[in-house]
């Protein structure tokens, strides 16, 4: 955070995102939560993510935490073929009592077939932007160490609850079990980063453009 970089940021839109809206929907099935394991990195690549250590901390608090919700139908999913070098917390997942473990699924394979009430995220990641065009709760955590510009972070607060810390985070999953938790939808921080129609060509003009601005 401390460091500055030199660049612009052109939101375009995912080709992923604009594909899965253009799918025909099916009918699928509904589960009260779900919390997509991120993977772990060795000590020699934490520049790029949260330190190893503290993801480690929240995943165990987290998944402690779901597995006491027993009247809920919670779906704990982590990395396709995950082991104990890319997955820190093999063993708490393995000893969960009450949690249904989904395994060998991507999350783009998995939403096609499962629709999540709740999902909770341990930093920003993937499923954030898989989940957030649906009438999905989500819950993350702030990476601290490549955090948000001011004004994604604002427009992402209207569409996600997002916390410092796994205490307050599970405080707002217990408010949305009981019902008492406002629900965030809008779909600003979607429609400005996630989601625009024809990305390819957008793409495609964007890079004419800075080609015929290096030119000059």
């Amino acid at each position: 955070p401390e460091r500055t970089i030199n660049f612009d940021i052109h939101p375009v839109g995912s080709y992923r995102e604009e594909k899965r809206i253009s799918e025909k929907k099916v009918h699928r099935k509904i589960v009260d939560l779900v919390f997509p394991v991120t993977n772990s990195f060795p000590m020699t690549t934490d520049g790029v993510r949260t330190k190893t250590d503290d993801l480690t901390r929240f995943q165990v608090e987290i998944l402690d935490f779901l597995d006491t919700l027993t009247e809920l139908n919670v779906v704990i999913k982590p990395i396709p073929n995950y082991s104990r070098k890319v997955c820190s917390v093999v063993d708490t997942i393995k000893h969960m009592q009450h949690a249904t473990i989904h395994e060998g699924w991507s999350t783009n394979a998995w939403i096609k077939v499962y629709e999540p009430r709740a999902l909770i995220i341990e930093l920003p990641s993937t499923p954030l932007f898989e989940l957030m065009a649906g009438d999905t709760e989500i819950f993350m955590l702030k990476d601290t160490l490549n955090p948000f510009s001011e004004s994604a972070l604002e427009m992402l607060k209207k569409r996600a609850h997002i916390f410092d810390d796994v205490a307050d985070l599970k405080i707002a999953v217990l408010e949305w079990k009981s019902g008492s938790l406002p629900k965030l939808r809008d779909q600003s921080f979607y429609n400005h980063y996630v989601y625009k129609p024809n990305t390819h060509d957008r793409v495609i003009d964007l890079v004419n453009s800075l080609v015929r601005h290096a030119a000059n």
